[in-house]
């Protein structure tokens, strides 16, 4: 369709935009649009593995594809930041940021909501109307919020390992826009420094509190993924990330 991105930022600032409206209506199409950004997201991490089943990258079933990559990447509810030290210079860091299990269930349940018998209560004014009304605009702020994380990382799925003729390597694969500092380390000269690596490994609550805080308070802030603040973290080396690192199957 001629003007409508299916980019998920794009429907995240759709998303943001509608439920600033306020209305019943609004925030029905902002719960749609929380629905295909979610897909949209799974969609970019599923497609960027080859070891991830084709089925999967052609599902659209937000339990069955998070559920697919649980399997796969094997961190579960936790964003994986991984920092570059060079010395004399300002660390780089690079993470993972899930699609939550809270914004999988916030999405399955909202598609409750657009079908005719649950949103015709609430212009209907039954007695419940204004709990059901509540309900919706919690559940789409609070998925805008985790939906913000979700695409705030560079990285499309944890750093994941493989051997190659006995030699153990650790693959990680990006999408960095323009102007993000991750941009330098894929740059050719950056091959063959030598420096420090850490990675750490902050629980998805931690990291979005401060994103449902700006939902009810300043919802406007989230219309474009807010960079990654690091919370009080469990850091290690890079032999322990290469360690911990989930084998790449197939």
């Amino acid at each position: 369709m001629a003007g409508y991105s299916i980019d998920p930022q794009d429907h995240l600032q759709r998303a943001v935009d509608l439920a600033g409206a306020g209305e019943v209506e609004h925030f029905l199409y902002a719960a749609l649009e929380l629905r295909l950004a979610t897909e949209a997201r799974h969609a970019d991490y599923s497609r960027a593995w080859d070891h991830i089943p084709k089925k999967v990258k052609k599902d659209y079933s937000v339990t069955n594809v998070g559920r697919a990559l649980d399997r796969a990447f094997k961190t579960g509810d936790q964003v994986v930041q991984i920092t570059w030290h060079f010395e004399g210079e300002t660390p780089i860091s690079i993470v993972y940021t899930p699609v939550s299990h809270t914004l999988r269930e916030i999405v399955e349940t909202l598609g409750g909501y657009l079908h005719a018998p649950c949103w015709r209560r609430a212009y209907n004014r039954d007695t419940d109307a204004d709990a059901w009304l509540d309900k919706l605009r919690t559940s789409v702020l609070t998925g805008i919020a985790h939906l913000n994380l979700a695409l705030s990382g560079q990285l499309l799925g944890p750093a994941l390992q493989r051997d190659e003729q006995g030699r153990r390597q650790v693959i990680l694969r990006l999408a960095v826009r323009e102007g993000d500092p991750a941009m330098q380390m894929r740059h050719p000269e950056q091959v063959g420094r030598v420096g420090a690596m850490h990675v750490g490994y902050h629980p998805v609550d931690r990291c979005v509190a401060h994103r449902i805080e700006l939902a009810h308070r300043d919802l406007q802030a989230l219309r474009e993924p807010l960079p990654f603040a690091e919370p009080e973290s469990v850091t290690g080396s890079g032999d322990e990330l290469a360690a911990t690192a989930p084998q790449l199957q197939g």
